[in-house]
């Protein structure tokens, strides 16, 4: 295996960004990537730093709900992340990744999309119906038609 400063010369096939959670005993993958890069991607991702440490995690081969098990809990204690680490991930190829620009992560609006964790802020769901005694009289409310909504 070469060196990762060998690879910081490579431009990388591509990336996503992952978060490490010190209560979460697996890591969530980019769907997206998944689906892009699945045929070649292999059950065992390697991942190196800068310090040409090596570690092995199994990735689970779903689509839907792409996530590395055995060996990601251990990637804290191989990479010293903080409890909670936002990581930047780059591919390069037979299921080998170098991580850069990895930061701890600060406030849940760092979590990724794709992620069970992420949460979106601002939804607003007004409804206007128009009521009268007959609307009221009935033992439910029917908001057909009567609703608009705002995505803040």
């Amino acid at each position: 295996m070469e060196n990762y400063s060998k690879y910081l010369q490579v431009t990388p096939i591509a990336s996503f960004t992952g978060i490490f959670l010190a209560n979460q005993i697996y890591g969530e993958v980019d769907p997206s990537f998944v689906k892009e890069y699945f045929g070649e991607l292999l059950e065992i991702w390697e991942f190196m730093d800068y310090q040409d440490k090596i570690h092995s995690v199994t990735f689970n081969k779903s689509v839907v709900h792409p996530l590395l098990t055995s060996g990601w809990k251990q990637m804290k204690d191989v990479f010293l992340f903080n409890p909670n680490q936002e990581i930047d991930f780059l591919y390069y190829g037979n299921s080998l990744f170098g991580m850069m620009c990895s930061k701890r992560l600060e406030c849940v609006c760092q979590i990724p999309m794709y992620h069970s964790r992420f949460l979106k802020f601002g939804y607003t769901l007004d409804f206007y119906p128009q009521l009268s005694y007959d609307v009221l009289n009935k033992g439910f409310l029917n908001i057909t038609g009567c609703w608009i909504f705002e995505l803040a």
